[in-house]
């Protein structure tokens, strides 16, 4: 794990032990290639899912990427992704730059 790109542990994991167990289980299971949370603002997503990334990343080789999709239109996300894995149509990028 990059420490500038993936946030440092959650302090706390308020209600969410039962879901962190559940989620760790069937990813070991089931080995899926990108996992999204989704649910309404202030649910708890974010802690949820970065303290899922630190219990499983010891065990991924291929490491984790930490991507914010938030709202965005489809080709700035297209744009960000292709800027985090430096691939990518170069008019996707251009997205960035509006």
């Amino acid at each position: 794990m990059t420490p500038s790109v993936f946030p440092p542990r959650p302090a706390a994991l308020h209600g969410r032990r039962r879901e962190l167990e559940t989620l760790a289980a069937a990813i070991k299971r089931a080995h899926p290639a990108r996992i999204a949370l989704v649910g309404a603002g202030g649910s708890g997503k974010t802690p949820l899912a970065c303290a899922l990334g630190h219990r499983l990343a010891p065990g991924l080789s291929g490491g984790i990427h930490w991507i914010r999709v938030g709202a965005w239109d489809m080709r700035t996300l297209v744009g960000m992704l292709a800027l985090r894995f430096r691939s990518g149509d170069p008019h996707a990028l251009k997205a960035l730059k509006r």
